[in-house]
Order: C-alpha cells, then structure tokens, then sequence
C-alpha cells in the first residue's frame, strides 16, 4: 500500500505542474456536529462568507438550545480541506487554521481535541509528520472509513449545556476556493445538511456571500433557489426557516477567472487538434 500511495503522489507531482487533466479539488466549508444522540437544537445559525477568486474567508455563528437535560457532550466539525491536493487527514498546522468562541471565549488549543475513538488514529499521523514518514494507505483508509463516513467529527471541544441554556458558538477560518477539471472553473461549497444532526428543525439560517474579485458575469452557476442577488451590494443570500436541511440546501457558487479560462479553453483546443492529427 506506501508503494501505492508513492506511485500516487508521483503522478500527483507531474500533473499538478501542468494545472490540466486534474480532477477536481473537494474543496468544502462546513459548519459544527456531535456524534452523540443529544436534545441540543440549533435555534439559529447565520454564515458569513467574504469570497475571493482563489480563496474565501468563512464566519459561522450558531444559536444552540438545551431541549432536555443537562446534557455533557463534544461539539466539533467535519474534515476540512485547508489546502489544495491534500490526502486527507490531520496536520500539525490544523488548530492554527481555523478559530473557535463560545459565548465570546476563545477555545484555546490547549482544549480542542479529537474524539477518544480517533486517538489512536491521531497519534499516528502525528508521530509520521515529526518523523517525516509518509502516511499509510491503511491509515488512510482507516480515517476514510471513520471520519468522511461521518461517524466522528475531525476536532472536537467539550460542551456542558444546562438544562435549557443557550450556548452562541463563532468558528472562523479560510479556506482555497474549489478549483475545476484543469481550472476550467472555480467554486464555493457551504455544506449546511450537517446541521440535520441536531435536535429538531435549525429554526433560522441565513447565509451571505459577499463578492470580491469577483463580477456577477463570471458567475455560472447558483444554488439552491430562493436566493437574493443584490448587484450593488455584491452580496448572494438565503434565509431558510424551520428547516432539516438535506444536501439539496447545500450552497453551490460557480465561477471562472477570465485568465485561467482562456488557458483551459487554448489547452483544450491544442488536445483536439492533436488527437485529429492522429487519426489522420
């Protein structure tokens, strides 16, 4: 499996330089999750995205609600893809990328975690980074099957919510934007159905996209429906209400860079003319 994952990241190496025949780059911004059955509801959350042609800078707040007993449980979020061509899975930067408030203290490093399940896990990438080993294919796998499956969330931090308290939760980090087939075309992903997780309906959300670089022409594809464009604002918004959001609610933008573009579109034409030449 490492000779796999070496041949894999030769291939890799080659292709990133020519910026063609790549696959996309999953590229998602998330918001918060627990694994544990719990009556804690997410009355309201509001998602603030200031996006840039290569990059977006992503503020989420979240208004949580104890429906039931006093309740002690981990609060965390899903993989998150800090960086272009990455094989998943922790890094030591991890906890300087993004930041975490709850009711306007900072979570230091010191407290965020991973889940028990997964220290083992951890530990291992870890001790392969500060020994410059490579990771495992089976070690991959293994965070694969346990964490993109959605059984654990990738950090967490201990939450106590007493019976009825609300708890105002701010996580902010940046992220690249998602990046097409030969960077034919550029995107941001919010993924809200992680938010079906918690008790009850989410009973408010509201997401802003707030354009920079970015000119509404360029934009090729918005979803879902019932969003407001506002020209002179350069803002994209949603407001959803009582709402178990599904992956239908998940929010898309689709743009392109006008450069990279006419290279994709130069790159594309050279490869027809080639494969015509052949068949000559």
């Amino acid at each position: 499996m490492k000779i796999l994952i070496l041949i894999f990241a030769l291939l890799f190496n080659s292709t990133f330089k020519t910026t063609f025949d790549i696959a996309p780059n999953p590229i998602a911004a998330k918001g918060i999750m627990s694994h544990k059955e719990c009556k804690i509801q997410m009355v309201s959350e509001l998602v603030e995205v200031e996006l840039y042609k290569d990059s977006a800078f992503v503020t989420c707040h979240f208004k949580m609600e104890n429906k039931g007993d006093k309740t002690n449980l981990e609060i965390g979020f899903p993989v998150m893809e800090f960086q272009y061509w990455s094989f998943g899975g922790y890094t030591p930067q991890d906890k300087s990328r993004f930041t975490i408030n709850v009711d306007d203290q900072e979570i230091t490093k010191d407290h965020i975690k991973v889940p028990q399940e997964l220290q083992k896990l951890y530990d291992t990438y870890m001790d392969s980074y500060s020994k410059d080993l490579g990771i495992s294919g089976d070690v991959i796998s293994e965070f694969s099957d346990k964490v993109e499956n959605g059984s654990f969330p990738w950090y967490v931090w201990d939450a106590t919510f007493d019976e009825g308290e609300q708890k105002d939760i701010k996580v902010s980090y940046k992220l690249p934007s998602g990046i097409g087939y030969g960077a034919h075309y550029r995107y941001f992903n919010y993924i809200l159905h992680t938010g079906s997780g918690w008790y009850g309906d989410i009973k408010k959300a509201d997401v802003i996209l707030r354009l920079h670089e970015i000119d509404f022409d360029l934009i090729e594809k918005i979803s879902p429906k019932g969003n407001i464009v506002n020209k002179s604002d350069k803002t994209i918004s949603w407001q959803f209400l009582d709402i178990e959001p599904s992956k239908d609610d998940d929010i898309y933008i689709q743009y392109y860079v006008p450069k990279e573009r006419r290279k994709y579109n130069r790159y594309q034409k050279a490869k027809k003319r080639k494969l015509e030449k052949k068949k000559k």
